[in-house]
C-alpha cells in the first residue's frame, strides 16, 4: 500500500484510490447496475405509482360539498369535482 501525502482531503484520497483500482471500481458499478436491473425485473409490473381515493366522489355527493358559481344561469351550487391533478393558479 502506498503512503498518501498528508495534506490530501478525503475526496482527493478517494479519487486517487479509485483511479488506481479503476478496473475494480468499474466492475463494482457494473455489478450494481446489473443487480438493480434484476431487482426491477423481479418487481415487474406489480410496482405502480397510481393513487386513487376510492369513494371520494360518493362522499362528496353524500355530504353535500359544493361551490358557488356566480353569474351562472344553471344554478349557484355545483358538486365539487375531484381531479387527481390539482389546478395551480398564478398569484397575479
Amino acid at each position: 500500500m502506498r503512503a498518501q501525502p498528508p495534506d490530501l482531503t478525503v475526496l482527493e484520497r478517494l479519487g486517487r484510490t479509485c483511479y488506481r483500482r479503476r478496473k475494480l471500481v468499474v466492475g463494482l458499478w457494473l455489478g450494481l447496475l446489473i443487480a438493480l436491473g434484476a431487482v426491477q425485473g423481479a418487481a415487474g409490473s406489480a410496482y405502480h405509482t397510481e393513487f386513487r381515493l376510492s369513494g371520494a366522489e360518493s362522499q362528496i355527493r353524500e355530504h353535500g360539498i359544493t361551490y358557488n358559481v356566480y353569474d351562472d344561469e344553471k344554478g349557484a351550487l355545483r358538486p365539487w369535482e375531484v381531479d387527481p391533478l390539482p389546478l395551480i393558479l398564478a398569484a397575479d
